[in-house]
């Protein structure tokens, strides 16, 4: 769980302080990382236009709030505050002390933040998006690979499993965009007669800080699910009504879907296959091939997946292949080592035995 928080628009004084104030409280959403983008524009409404900029810490929002730079920037007379997204981080990925791992995320003209928490397995379903330890190694992260690389409709339909909202400034078009499932709130509203937008992710915080800054709005509601609102600038740097999109493209499965693991822990008998989740769909996508990893699962003869991360190709016991759907894993001592026998083996005239032999090795 991360917070989202927010204002654009006709930027004044007080909305700068609601906006430290959302933040701050913010905190109670997540509190292992706090970020912010800001974009403002020069006075005199010079070709220049509105230009971005980012400041993040792996920690509570006043190491942010009372960072110099970004105290200079938003203080700066010659300049004025056009928009301002605020992330609260909740470390439910990656490093919770790592300043790379805290939102937001910029790749190519997007930078932007993401509440919620993706499937390993989905995310690297992304097309163009692979894991790896230098740019991309969480699902935020690949969220905003993937929009700066296909598009929000190609990657909505890639995430077919997963809680999303975004919120996101798009540098080569000047636009704010905001999208959600149904699986993460946001909510906004309008000050300002109309001038001014904010947005929470939840509406009764986004309430009260705006009537303890006495700031008039209107009503609070929540984006609609599976809906594109786009927010423009005109020449003069003031925000326009939005464009909205409904994006609801069909799902797209990866060809492999792993199963949770089902049994119990450190016992001699585990079973990967049986009560697939109810939202899972058939799997029949991928041909048989003996021992051939498809991601990070194996198939078996029907197509279906067998046990995820199997890094062993052998049975501990009689050196046969492991492509049957029932595989039994011993635990051999704080998960060092697992003891994996093929059902042959385990149904077999040696089954006494190995057990025997196995369990006893759980030290």
């Amino acid at each position: 769980m991360c917070g989202i928080v927010g204002v654009a628009g006709h930027v004044t004084e007080k909305d700068h302080r609601a906006f430290r104030q959302l933040l701050t409280v913010g905190v109670l959403r997540g509190p292992h990382g706090t970020g912010v983008v800001l974009g403002n524009a020069p006075n005199n409404n010079d070709e220049e236009g509105i230009t971005s900029w980012w400041i993040k810490a792996p920690d509570t929002p006043e190491s942010v709030l009372e960072d110099v730079e970004f105290i200079k920037t938003i203080t700066d007379k010659k300049r004025s505050t056009h928009f301002m997204i605020g992330h609260n981080r909740w470390a439910t990925s990656g490093d919770p002390d790592s300043d790379r791992d805290t939102h937001p995320f910029e790749f190519g003209p997007i930078t932007g933040v993401h509440n919620g928490t993706v499937p390993r397995w989905v995310w690297e379903n992304l097309p163009g998006i692979s894991a790896n330890k230098d740019e991309v190694y969480m699902d935020s992260q690949a969220i905003y690979a993937s929009l700066h690389k296909n598009g929000l409709e190609k990657t909505v339909a890639h995430l077919c499993q997963g809680a999303l909202a975004l919120v996101w400034w798009d540098d080569s078009d000047k636009t704010l965009n905001f999208f959600r499932n149904e699986e993460r709130p946001l909510s906004l509203t309008t000050a300002n007669k109309g001038k001014t937008i904010y947005w929470a992710s939840e509406p009764k915080m986004l309430e009260w800080i705006l009537d303890r800054n006495d700031i008039i709005h209107g009503d609070v509601v929540s984006l609609n699910t599976m809906t594109h609102l786009v927010f423009r600038f005109d020449d003069k740097n003031k925000l326009q009504n939005p464009e909205i999109t409904v994006c609801n493209p069909e799902k797209v499965y990866p060809n492999y879907i792993p199963k949770k693991e089902s049994g119990v822990y450190g016992s001699a008998w585990w079973n990967f296959y049986d009560d697939y989740d109810d939202d899972t769909p058939p799997f029949v996508t991928n041909p048989y091939t003996p021992n051939k990893p498809y991601g990070t699962v194996y198939v078996d003869e029907n197509g279906r997946p067998c046990k995820p991360n199997l890094f062993v190709k052998e049975c501990d016991w009689c050196t046969g292949p492991l492509t049957k759907q029932t595989v039994s894993v011993f635990d051999g001592g704080s998960r060092s080592h697992e003891y994996h026998i093929c059902e042959e083996c385990m149904t077999g005239p040696d089954a006494g035995t190995i057990y025997d032999m196995y369990s006893r090795k759980r030290a």
